[in-house]
């Protein structure tokens, strides 16, 4: 449920990049694409929500790390967004970190 929830968060923020780029001043902000990330935003927090019901907070929490390297990815193939070396150590460092807490969980 949470993995998904990193899915949908990282489309809301693709979607409110798009919003922002085709707005001109403040209220261009208020487009259908902004809306539609809210919204996105909205529903993923129910669902981890729902997620949290059955699962420690303590490792959960750390896999909405995973939206940064859905967010980068998409962000690449869409906006053409360079992936640079900072990015994939980080985005390595984030895979590394979220499954440590996973395995210290489960001994």
């Amino acid at each position: 449920m949470v993995v998904i929830s990193t899915i949908i968060i990282a489309v809301a923020q693709l979607l409110l990049k798009k919003g922002a780029l085709t707005s001109s001043n403040f209220w261009g902000l208020f487009n259908i694409n902004v809306f539609l990330g809210l919204v996105l935003y909205a529903i993923a927090t129910i669902i981890f929500i729902y997620g949290l019901k059955n699962g420690n907070l303590s490792t959960l929490y750390p896999v909405l790390g995973l939206g940064y390297i859905w967010v980068c990815l998409i962000a690449y193939f869409l906006f053409g967004e360079l992936i640079t070396l900072i990015d994939v150590a980080g985005i390595a460092l984030i895979i590394l970190g979220v499954g440590l807490l996973g395995v210290k969980k489960h001994e």
